[in-house]
């Protein structure tokens, strides 16, 4: 690299740092601390924050559409569609991404069966991500989106949610297949 090069490159850092510290307001005197201001980005009580804000619009949204959303223990929002419960969970750190989860037992599926029809629905089914925990206790099934503002979970929420219905399926149907050319009957998956 040429000296030149590295001089314009300084000199253009440089002349950035200046001009974003021109634009920050001088700090406030201590003695004039107001204890009603809004959390200060980047903290513990500014994450907590958005996560309460980000709870109560997913509430909301969920109430609105007829369903009955519960905050679990995590935080997490809770929903039940066709008898299977769904969560949303909550980043404080990154409200413009939006998760939808659902977890299923498929503890008594051979695990080889299980890998090819997990495989196979990640290859088949756009947008969804299923995979197998460490711990084998579930099939997680996830559809998730980086949005440009929080609010616009609205416009992609059902469409996420066919995602998932849609793995779901696929994932049944893969391990009915192996399970009939095992020789061995098709097995309900439990939602977790």
């Amino acid at each position: 690299m040429s000296k030149r090069f590295c001089l314009i490159s300084m000199a253009l850092v440089i002349g950035f740092v200046m001009a974003g510290c021109a634009n920050v307001p001088a700090a406030a005197p201590e003695s004039s601390a107001d204890t009603t201001a809004a959390p200060v980005p980047g903290t513990d009580a500014a994450k907590q924050a958005a996560k309460r804000e980000l709870q109560s619009r997913y509430v909301e949204y969920l109430r609105q559409e007829g369903y009955v959303p519960s905050i679990d223990d995590d935080g997490d929002i809770r929903f039940i569609v066709s008898e299977y419960i769904y969560f949303i969970p909550i980043d404080g750190n990154d409200p413009s991404y939006f998760q939808i989860v659902l977890g299923l037992t498929m503890d008594t599926v051979p695990l080889e069966e299980l890998i090819g029809a997990v495989n196979s629905v990640n290859r088949s089914v756009k947008a969804a991500k299923v995979s197998i925990p460490p711990d084998r206790q579930a099939v997680i099934i996830t559809a998730e989106r980086i949005l440009d503002k929080p609010d616009d979970f609205k416009a992609v929420f059902k469409r996420l949610l066919l995602v998932i219905k849609t793995a779901a399926e696929r994932l049944f149907s893969q391990l009915n297949e192996s399970g009939e050319r095992r020789g061995a009957g098709s097995e309900e998956a439990k939602n977790v």
